[in-house]
């Protein structure tokens, strides 16, 4: 019986804790994006990106 019941329940947990983990992931992935453009954007503006 104590494998029944906990079966799904660890199974849902693991779903959470992975959507957690993806989750922040892609809140690390975007962060550092927008850093590296805004970077990219103040060397423009300084003139220090050239063709």
């Amino acid at each position: 019986m104590d494998g029944l019941l906990l079966g799904p329940r660890s199974v849902s947990v693991y779903l959470r804790l992975s959507l957690l983990i993806k989750y922040q992931t892609h809140n690390a992935i975007n962060t550092a994006n927008s850093t590296a453009t805004r970077n990219n954007t103040r060397m423009i503006d300084n003139g220090g990106l050239t063709d």
